[in-house]
């Protein structure tokens, strides 16, 4: 069929480039912009540099003020310090191990005594309470919030009748 000046194969499939066009067209296009959306800038990029330097893991509390200070969201510092991590230990770099979580452990009579009397004047957990108490009472984390929380559960269960 070349002798009409029709080349079956391109009839069939459409007209073909060469490699060299479709690269040259690639080319050509204009660069695209980088995702704006959840962008960390120059400056917040630096600061979470600086403070993982110093601290590679970061407590709830340290989470929340290095977020206010640098206007991030707590989750993207939490997932910035994850994946910094994560990237270390793939690159073979050995990380700091965090520090130890407190174990469960026994109430002595006082602090059981200044929780319920704290439970019984409110059962709703601010944060600014939930600190003072923490300070107070020598819990580590989230133990006060925690123990509101099963003791309105336990309150809840002991009020409610059985259906059955």
């Amino acid at each position: 069929m070349k002798a009409l000046g029709i080349n079956v194969e391109e009839k069939a499939t459409g007209p073909q480039f060469a490699t060299n066009d479709v690269h040259l067209a690639i080319q050509a296009l204009p660069p695209l912009p980088p995702p704006i959306k959840g962008a960390l800038s120059g400056a917040q990029n630096a600061a979470l540099d600086q403070i993982f330097k110093l601290r590679p893991h970061l407590d709830r509390l340290e989470c929340g003020a290095l977020a206010a200070k640098i206007s991030v969201p707590e989750k993207k510092i939490y997932d910035w310090f994850w994946r910094k991590r994560d990237k270390m230990r793939r690159d073979g770099v050995p990380v700091p191990p965090a520090p130890p979580k407190c174990g469960d452990h026994f109430l002595t009579e006082e602090q059981y005594t200044v929780l319920v009397a704290e439970f019984e004047k409110s059962p709703v957990m601010s944060a600014h309470r939930e600190n003072v108490l923490t300070e107070r009472l020598g819990f580590c984390g989230r133990g006060v919030y925690n123990w509101f929380q099963a003791e309105k559960l336990r309150r809840k269960k002991k009020t409610t009748p059985k259906l059955f």
